[in-house]
């Protein structure tokens, strides 16, 4: 039994050139929709920041608001704060970070990548929600001062959050 010849005419398929050129297309296109996707993962963290700034500033006023006073030797409502590091905001209890009991904090974890102010504190008044002097907290990505990032509290204790992010 003999195999049936197959002339060369009759082959069809790519040459080695045109898969190499399909191949670097194709990697083109992958790296340039890649490059898109952190750009818009660095959006949402930049926002996602700011809400949980946002968020702690929110509660700490609450607590002060509402008179919460965490502890057994506490009888009356005292001072709430928020104090920003590079990773966590901290709610805590008290009139200033460095007096407080840290028995009582709440820490809420922040995006490293993504700086904040770190070191800035905002603490509301016992029952009225206010803060002595209106606070804004701003920061920007790495490299790009187009894209802000603002959270401001007012001496009522408004909290408002605005950003500049490019599109």
């Amino acid at each position: 039994m003999s195999l049936p010849h197959i002339s060369s005419q009759h082959l069809s398929g790519f040459t080695l050139i045109e898969a190499l050129i399909s191949l670097t297309v194709l990697t083109l296109l992958a790296s340039v929709g890649f490059l898109g996707s952190i750009g818009s993962y660095t959006h949402e963290l930049a926002y996602s920041n700011q809400i949980t700034i946002r968020l702690a500033l929110t509660r700490a006023r609450a607590e002060a608001i509402n008179g919460i006073c965490k502890g057994s030797g506490c009888t009356a409502g005292v001072d709430h704060g928020v104090y920003l590091t590079s990773s966590t905001a901290t709610v805590f209890q008290g009139s200033s970070y460095g007096s407080r009991s840290e028995l009582f904090d709440e820490n809420l974890p922040l995006s490293k990548i993504i700086p904040v102010p770190s070191g800035k504190e905002v603490v509301f008044a016992s029952l009225s929600g206010t803060v002595a002097s209106t606070t804004t907290l701003r920061w920007s990505q790495e490299n790009s001062s187009s894209s802000t990032q603002n959270v401001t509290v007012t001496t009522e204790g408004g909290i408002s959050v605005s950003s500049a992010l490019p599109q």
